[in-house]
């Protein structure tokens, strides 16, 4: 499940870290020099659990992490979103979520579909457990449905996100091409103004001249070290070899306790990364490398900026249209990087 899970990260393993609004570097763009190394740390699955929340309340308040996504459908998401309010922050994004991978711990969509049973479903009325299930069986009128019930959920409640982006992949619609999929996120970015996970590669150039604020780099390996010490040194050398623009790098921090153990089979993996996070020699090194820790909060100003971004957008009005762009780019993104990998990815 894991391999398949994550399968879709190998798509930006060479994801270019050229931006450019004429000629310029996303971090330029933002304000930083050219030559600037630039951090977002993110806490995926908040809310998926109480000790998912655990760990991500410690490390928002004491660790290197500088963002968090959130898990709308999960049983923990009202914690979660009553400490963002409380606490007045604006760093804390969607994990939209069209899957639900553990055996024993499931969640359901949010919306109401028109079908007879949601597309989104197995046949007990749960999210499917792979991206690949959501792409051979979902029926887009239901993805649609679902991704807006969850960002529009957690406004409602009044939270403001401050960006999106996709629990195992499910918006990246990689497995099958379906480039439909993926339409779906960057209309959600354009209608709410906010920046979807996605790096810059050139076949999405036509997105970048709209504005969307697509990072530079996405940094995340597949081979993790299980091991404590052996986990803090894999980490600590992408830490180092961070290069120019902005990048994110992406975490599961919980606290490894009889609740996440009976969740997932990975809960002392899950407090490692955040012991790794939040120590000091962590810290230090961020210093030492001269690193400039942010949040989305920068690529959503300057993505509202760049689209004169107004709450009377609908995605809607341009669904069609990157849907269209899409299915002619995103198959050769497609076809170079996964049918057809060159040397570098298959030994990187």
């Amino acid at each position: 499940m894991k391999s398949i899970s994550f399968l879709f990260l190998s798509l930006f393993v060479l994801a270019s870290s050229v931006w450019a609004e004429e000629g310029k570097t996303l971090a330029e763009s933002l304000g930083y020099p050219s030559d600037a190394r630039v951090l977002i740390i993110n806490a995926d699955d908040y809310a998926m659990c109480h000790a998912e929340n655990m760990a991500t309340h410690r490390m928002l308040e004491t660790g290197t992490v500088t963002s968090a996504t959130m898990m709308v459908p999960c049983p923990w998401m009202l914690e979660a979103v009553k400490y963002v309010k409380d606490n007045k922050l604006t760093n804390v994004g969607l994990h939209l979520t069209l899957t639900s991978e553990f055996r024993n711990y499931r969640w359901r969509p949010m919306s109401k579909s028109s079908f007879r049973r949601s597309t989104l479903t197995d046949r007990k009325g749960f999210f499917w457990p792979s991206s690949l299930e959501v792409e051979l069986y979902g029926d887009i009128l239901d993805i649609k449905r679902e991704i807006r019930t969850q960002i529009q959920t957690v406004i409602d409640l009044g939270m403001e996100p401050s960006h999106i982006d996709s629990h195992m992949g499910s918006l990246y619609g990689m497995f099958t091409m379906r480039s439909d999929i993926l339409a779906v996120g960057l209309a959600n970015s354009y209608q709410y103004g906010l920046p979807f996970r996605l790096p810059y590669m050139e076949e999405f150039e036509p997105f970048r001249k709209m504005g969307f604020a697509l990072l530079d780099n996405l940094i995340y390996n597949l081979d993790v070290p299980e091991d404590p010490e052996e986990r803090k040194k894999f980490y600590m050398d992408r830490v180092r070899e961070i290069p120019a623009g902005v990048n994110e790098i992406f975490i599961h921090p919980a606290i490894d306790n009889e609740e996440s153990q009976h969740i997932t089979g990975t809960s002392d993996e899950r407090e490692s990364d955040m012991e790794i996070f939040m120590s000091q020699e962590m810290k230090d090194l961020i210093k030492k490398e001269n690193i400039i820790l942010i949040s989305y909060e920068p690529l959503k100003k300057w993505q509202r900026e760049q689209m004169r971004w107004t709450p009377n957008f609908r995605g809607s009005d341009v669904y069609e249209q990157y849907a269209s762009i899409l299915k002619e780019k995103y198959t050769s993104v497609l076809q170079k990087r996964i049918l057809s990998p060159n040397r570098k990815s298959k030994g990187e």
